[in-house]
């Protein structure tokens, strides 16, 4: 199902959430903000990355999306929290 209307426009809001990024999440069966609260964010990490074929130990060190992403998700896979 997708995130409901109010929902679906409050995220658009967010800087760096698009129409794209919904869509990731509600293939996730993330599809309220109920469920996103309470979701890992390690998990959806590691699933969304594993859906487009990347991963954070990719990224250049110098992005500094490796370091930060590592650290905060090292020792956790999909389905642990």
């Amino acid at each position: 199902m997708p995130f409901p209307l109010t929902e679906h426009n409050a995220l658009l809001a967010l800087k760096g959430v698009g129409p794209a990024v919904i869509a990731r999440l509600e293939q996730m069966g993330i599809d309220s903000l109920a469920v996103l609260s309470k979701a890992n964010a390690c998990d959806i990490l590691a699933q969304a990355s594993a859906a487009v074929g990347s991963s954070l130990e990719e990224q250049p060190p110098s992005s500094g999306r490796h370091q930060r992403g590592h650290r905060a998700c090292k020792g956790l896979s999909v389905g642990h929290t």
